[in-house]
């Protein structure tokens, strides 16, 4: 990115940071469909969405079995397989810093779970 590239929010946010402030997002950014790889094990995909450092996911599942051979790539391109096991959960909360790893899901592919 150089200069000219520079959005007037850009510059806003630069403002703040010299000015001894910090960059706080009123945006929710919708994300899409996500495998989000959460601390301690936990693996879920959802709708996912952020505000600031806040994050959460809608019509959400816990990836309790895989059921790949090629791991979590394999569901994220191709959807479910018949083996893999996915449990229901509500809205789910979590804090951008126990995020290990967000994978892309192809939103046609998991749309009919969650959407």
């Amino acid at each position: 990115m150089n200069l000219d590239d520079l959005t007037l929010r850009d510059l806003k946010q630069i403002k703040a940071l010299l000015d001894g402030g910090s960059i706080v997002s009123t945006e929710t950014n919708d994300l899409g469909i996500q495998i989000v790889i959460l601390q301690r094990g936990w693996v879920v995909v959802g709708h996912m969405f952020q505000k600031g450092s806040a994050c959460w996911l809608t019509s959400g599942y816990v990836v309790r079995n895989w059921g790949t051979k090629q791991g979590l790539g394999e569901i994220a391109n191709g959807g479910p397989t018949s083996l893999t096991i996915l449990d229901p959960i509500p809205k789910t909360s979590f804090h951008e810093l126990t995020i290990i790893a967000k994978i892309d899901c192809d939103n046609n592919k998991w749309s009919s779970l969650c959407s």
